[in-house]
């Protein structure tokens, strides 16, 4: 008796959990493009999707419209003449966000680049192919046709560093399973990035890299406001600080609409912050609330760019312009300052949890 009870107290506490969050329904319209119809083999294929909603996507709870939803879908690549046999399929859930202020339309984009389920490249070969997105069975996109040129001598230069499969699971999507096991590659990803700086691959390859280093920060100084503290008066040089930094500033380059971008300027921010770059904090956020109001850091831009000026105007001897500057006023602990520090501290841990919850879902699917 005991364990039914239990049993219908976690189905009510879960529903009541659905209900808060809101569950999209299925939309009654997929649509799916790209950029760039014509890419060679080695580059990555951004594909682009829409779905269409009859009715506002809303909490249930408090009938919110929904910032963003997360759709199981399949991702399914033929070849253009040959549309009964699948080359690819990916069964999936992906982040869709608020494309306009009625709930009605959610947009996402998809890399296309490695199958990592067969460890080759998805477009290995040139010709023509044809993508479609499934919601279900019956709920399709339109028929989308891309065409595959062969390798330059430069991109078969390039893919001839990636030798290792986990390292596209590494720059496609974040998986740390790769370096955990082969922490060797790390130097070979460098090497990479060094070489083919102005180049796509490259530039996810840096933005991996800085999150890595960036996330390695946080993990040292868990605190953070000991390390913020000691690294503003320059008291101590932390090279991670310059590494995530750099391979931030590579990554930025990145077109809009890769996912991985939206992170990428989050975390830029806070680098720049901790180096005293704060107009370019200021343009950053700006940039994140502009280019993504519905993501899970733009929607949240406009208030952390004002969480940052209040902080660095309340105590300027800390957060002085000038790094060379010795600080000569130590400031008391109290309950705003620590305050005020763990405002940085907030944003990592944050988009730590965010980059967590995608990847466990990446991996579920």
């Amino acid at each position: 008796m005991k364990n039914e009870v239990l049993k219908t107290n976690f189905i009510v506490a879960l529903l009541c959990l659905m209900n808060s969050l809101g569950i999209a329904d299925y939309p009654v319209e997929v649509k799916i493009n790209v950029a760039q119809k014509n890419i060679g083999i080695g580059e990555p294929l951004i594909l682009k999707v829409i779905f269409r909603f009859e009715n506002p996507q809303v909490t249930e709870e408090r009938g919110k419209i929904l910032d963003s939803i997360n759709h199981q879908m399949s991702i399914r690549i033929y070849h253009k003449e040959d549309l009964t046999n699948e080359i690819f399929l990916s069964k999936r859930k992906h982040f869709l966000y608020l494309e306009n202020n009625k709930g009605l339309v959610y947009g996402g984009s998809i890399i296309l680049l490695y199958d990592d389920y067969k460890n080759k490249l998805i477009f290995d070969s040139p010709g023509t192919y044809t993508i479609i997105a499934k919601r279900t069975n019956t709920l399709s996109s339109n028929p989308l046709d891309i065409n595959i040129t062969p390798a330059s001598a430069l991109e078969k230069e390039m893919l001839s560093m990636l030798s290792d499969p986990g390292d596209f699971d590494f720059i496609v999507y974040g998986s740390k399973t790769h370096f955990e096991k082969k922490p060797e590659r790390i130097s070979i990803i460098k090497d990479f990035i060094d070489k083919y700086e102005n180049t796509v691959l490259a530039q996810m390859a840096a933005a991996r890299l800085g999150i890595e280093y960036a996330e390695r920060l946080e993990e040292k100084y868990p605190a953070g406001e000991k390390f913020l503290q000691q690294y503003r008066k320059g008291e101590i040089k932390e090279p991670l600080v310059e590494s995530a930094y750099d391979y931030f500033l590579i990554a930025y380059n990145l077109t809009d609409e890769f996912p991985v971008r939206e992170s990428v300027l989050n975390k830029l921010a806070v680098m720049e912050f901790f180096k005293g770059n704060y107009k370019s904090v200021d343009s950053i956020f700006d940039e994140l609330a502009n280019k993504y109001p519905h993501g899970e850091h733009g929607k949240r831009a406009a208030r952390d760019k004002e969480e940052f000026k209040s902080l660095i105007a309340r105590y300027p001897e800390l957060f002085s312009k000038d790094e060379k500057k010795p600080l000569s006023v130590v400031l008391p602990v109290t309950g705003v300052v620590i305050a005020g520090i763990f405002i940085v501290a907030y944003i990592l841990l944050r988009q730590k949890k965010i980059d967590i919850q995608k990847n466990q879902e990446i991996s579920q699917g």
